[in-house]
């Protein structure tokens, strides 16, 4: 692992599934499920059989938050419906439809006659391609908020279920044809649902409601077929959930978000049975504890709680660079926050400190109990010893009033031992440690002592302490965080700004921590990279100076819509689901596409230019019925990729929009393989 000079570097979202807040819907065409993130950037991504893969390379149109989501069979696009305004995706961009009025808060898509249909229960507005039509809307349902909404293509129809009134939840359902609602049943045996999710499973041609907020049988799953409802019986099924959404994925249909815990779990209902598929991750949380476990190379995080402080967390998380794996020890330390959790090289294995001591074997969860421990404190420095255990400094207790400590102790593999260096650094709690791997020195610098913020920085080699340079950095900020950076070789600090410690000195660095002072760092050792987590978008970032990246560059051309380039992922080492796909708006079109190690600005004619230089290869092949080609490109676990270019093109035979010899060219999109 090649270490840099201290540089410029900052984070980014370390994506590896779709916010917790995300639309679900199917694209017919390209058979995947697509999730559009309700956000002003409105990322899309796309779900493959092992996973998510982020679609990157595309801008999003900031310029409003999508509430639903449907996919147009006609125009064969996802379309997301926000407050006065109508966008399209078309597998490369997003394209903002003009509009007047605006939709109601459910939506479907008729695709019988071939309309966004959208309604509060009561009122009908649809969507004809062009303009928001008010549709008369005889005998319809009570007024309501929360209900499901969703198009039954059997019947022809859009079916309403359940939904709230004058707070209490509603139990009847409901079809609009176009022209008229119609009840379809008063009571249903489903029960009152608020926010429930509906949606048609194309293989059985039933209804299937989910989820949502009532009485006991919120939590069931009930099918509708006609007006005979069933109740569909499972082994396992996903946990409550209210405003979750419901879509069907080419096989089965998949549920996933809304106001839950684990909301972030996808499950298929496949034959009658839900199905709980890879693409978890933990549930926001603050103040957990995070260690990496070099045996397994895995990120393990322990605890927390959450932004209400009312919910502690009990689980074991482990992230293998990719994805997130929910652990099932049958021992656990009790759930909590500000518990810390380091590598005791001594045990091999990660040791967890909360006032009792823990090791992590990877299965399971053991309560060392020692003879001699510690006495219980809080806001302790913990760090692996240079002598191959663990050590712990400081904190405070707070019976009789805070009691700032500087009592130093470590552990030898079966217990705590107290240990009395000539010097100390003097008593403190929050203060910020952690080994230096390549000096075998753990650093400690600031912390709190009553009203005073020590800003010293001292140093343990095992033996004696040494204090150094002040730190530069705010003092006492409980904000603050420390982990060693493998990509640089130093102990690194944010909180209020970047620094970085070489043995010597501190260095300030450039970058921004707005939105990331309370997360918790960690070395992703065998990944050569700093984490961060959470990240405020629930999930992972990595503080770099080389950052994966897909970007589009220069202008294609056509005389319609102009091909596009994007990559299906991050480009990182060992992407092995890592793709390309060329929109070529032609489908069953020859294209080409090239590969170049540069870019390039060279004129072809009629406005069109060659945009990648270098070229290391073309690939020639055929469009798909829908006008895409999609490349698998898996990135090998090489860190000497790190900081490679590649930049793409695509030329699509068309004569009809072709403005060079026929053909329509794309923009470049260039890929920088990073961490």
């Amino acid at each position: 692992m090649g270490i840099v000079t201290a540089q410029s570097a900052d984070y980014a979202e370390l994506a590896t599934s779709p916010h917790i807040d995300s639309l679900l819907v199917f694209d017919a065409v390209n058979n995947r499920l697509v999730a559009v993130e309700e956000s002003p950037a409105m990322r899309v991504w796309y779900h493959h059989g092992g996973g998510w893969s982020l679609v990157t390379g595309t801008p999003g149109p900031g310029s409003a938050v999508p509430y639903a989501a449907v996919f147009d069979s006609q125009r064969e696009r996802v379309v997301a419906i926000a407050t006065q305004h109508l966008f399209e995706w078309d597998g490369a961009r997003w394209v903002g439809m003009p509009t007047t009025g605006s939709a109601l808060p459910l939506c479907a898509y008729d695709e019988s006659r071939q309309r966004l249909v959208s309604t509060d229960g009561v009122q009908v507005r649809e969507w004809d391609g062009a303009q928001w039509l008010a549709m008369p809307s005889p005998s319809a349902p009570s007024p309501r908020t929360s209900a499901a909404f969703a198009y039954d293509p059997t019947h022809q129809r859009c079916v309403l279920y359940g939904g709230a009134a004058n707070g209490s939840g509603l139990a009847d359902c409901w079809s609009w044809d176009g022209s008229s609602w119609t009840q379809v049943t008063g009571s249903s045996p489903a029960g009152p649902r608020i926010a429930a999710a509906l949606a048609f499973e194309p293989s059985t041609g039933r209804m299937i409601v989910h989820g949502g907020l009532g009485n006991s049988t919120a939590t069931s799953t009930w099918a509708l077929q006609g007006s005979a409802w069933t109740q569909v019986i499972s082994p396992a099924v996903p946990g409550p959930s209210a405003f979750g959404q419901l879509a069907w994925d080419g096989n089965g249909l998949v549920s996933r978000g809304g106001v839950t815990y684990r909301s972030a779990q996808l499950w298929r209902l496949l034959n009658g049975v839900w199905q709980l598929l890879p693409g978890d991750k933990p549930d926001p949380r603050y103040h957990a504890a995070v260690g990496y476990d070099p045996v397994r190379d895995e990120v393990m995080v322990f605890g927390g709680r959450n932004a209400g402080g009312n919910v502690r967390f009990d689980e074991t998380w482990a992230f293998d660079g990719a994805l997130w794996h929910l652990r099932t020890p049958t021992n656990s330390p009790p759930a909590g926050a500000h518990g810390k959790m380091v590598w005791s090289p001594i045990d091999s294995r990660l040791l967890l400190w909360d006032g009792a001591t823990w090791n992590w074997t990877g299965s399971n969860w053991i309560d060392r109990a020692p003879a001699t421990s510690p006495p219980v404190r809080y806001s302790a420095a913990l760090a692996t010893d240079p002598t191959g255990g663990v050590m712990l400094f400081g904190g405070y207790q707070s019976s009789s009033g805070p009691r700032y400590l500087d009592d130093h102790w470590r552990w030898n593999g079966s217990t705590w031992q107290q240990l009395a260096p000539t010097v100390t650094p003097s008593p403190r709690a929050h203060a910020l440690a952690t080994l230096d791997p390549i000096r075998n020195r753990v650093v400690l610098a600031g912390g709190t002592w009553f009203s005073v913020q020590p800003g010293d920085t001292w140093e343990w080699d095992g033996v004696v302490w040494t204090q150094h340079a002040p730190a530069p950095f705010q003092p006492g900020n409980l904000m603050e965080r420390m982990a060693w950076r493998p990509e640089t070789g130093r102990v690194h600090v944010h909180g209020g700004g970047h620094f970085e410690w070489d043995g010597a000195s501190w260095t300030a660095l450039p970058g921004s921590t707005a939105g990331l002072n309370d997360a918790e760092l960690v070395a992703d050792v065998g990944r050569g990279r700093m984490l961060a987590y959470p990240h405020p978008a629930q999930d992972l970032a990595v503080y770099t100076a080389s950052p994966a990246v897909s970007e589009r560059y220069g202008s294609g051309c056509s005389l319609g819509p102009v091909p596009a380039m994007v990559a299906l992922g991050r480009p990182m080492p060992d992407q092995s689901a890592f793709a390309l796909d060329a929109i070529t708006y032609a489908p069953g079109a020859p294209t080409l596409i090239a590969f170049g190690l540069s870019a390039a600005s060279q004129p072809l004619g009629s406005s069109c230019e060659l945009l990648v230089g270098t070229i290391v290869g073309v690939r020639f092949t055929i469009a798909s019925n829908s006008g895409r080609v999609t490349l698998p490109m898996p990135i090998p676990a090489d860190s000497g990729l790190i900081g490679v270019d590649i930049h793409v093109q695509e030329a699509v035979v068309d004569p009809p929009r072709g403005l060079f010899q026929g053909l329509t060219v794309s923009d470049g999109l260039r890929i920088t393989i990073g961490r």
